[in-house]
């Protein structure tokens, strides 16, 4: 696990100076839902274990604008609720993915897809423990990909999109309850502007 952490620390800091160097091509914003839930290990049961939604909000820049590919640094809030507590509690979280972006351009519609790795800062947690498996860790690792439509109309664009992402490092280690991770779904609307070259 260390050298997976290691690993992806790595590529996040080099990807994300590498991509700050360059001059960006566009930006985009992208507030939705995100439907977030708690992967157990060792856990007795998992039946209360449901996708609670939650608020979410986007922003990126994409650079390297090439025929099909380019690069996205990406960094969003997202808000992951709670299955063990009540349903009104959560941990916020801020975070940074530099992606790979692959595109196929249909004269105005751009389908594309993108994918890399992600890191997660807690921001705050909406609740105190009240059970005995520990505090949330303050930095996660995990992969973020996803799949979006745009429909451009220049200098801007509007897109639908879907993304999963999912952790890679444990957001909670107890002796007594296991390891949690947390998977999660987003849907987004967003509009894009290009810049001018």
């Amino acid at each position: 696990m260390k050298k997976i952490i290691i690993f992806v620390s790595l590529t996040l800091l080099i990807g994300t100076v590498s991509v700050m160097a360059q001059a960006p091509k566009s930006f985009m914003i992208k507030p939705g839902i995100i439907m977030a839930k708690q992967v157990w290990d060792d856990r007795p049961t998992t039946n209360d274990i449901k996708y609670l939604e939650g608020m979410y909000v986007a922003w990126n820049l994409e650079f390297f604008h090439h025929e099909y590919f380019s690069l996205l640094t990406e960094c969003g809030f997202s808000m992951k609720r709670n299955s063990v507590y009540k349903t009104d509690k959560s941990v916020d979280f801020l975070y940074v993915a530099p992606m790979l972006k692959v595109r196929y351009e249909l004269g105005n519609f751009i389908p594309y897809i993108y994918f890399g790795p992600r890191m997660d800062f807690m921001l705050t947690k909406s609740f105190e423990n009240a059970f005995s498996y520990g505090e949330p860790e303050k930095v996660i690792f995990g992969i973020i990909s996803g799949i979006d439509m745009e429909y451009r109309f220049k200098p801007h664009s509007i897109i639908l999109g879907f993304q999963n992402q999912y952790d890679i490092s444990n957001s909670i280690e107890s002796s007594s309850w296991g390891s949690m991770k947390y998977n999660a779904f987003v849907i987004t609307a967003g509009i894009k502007l290009y810049y001018p070259k």
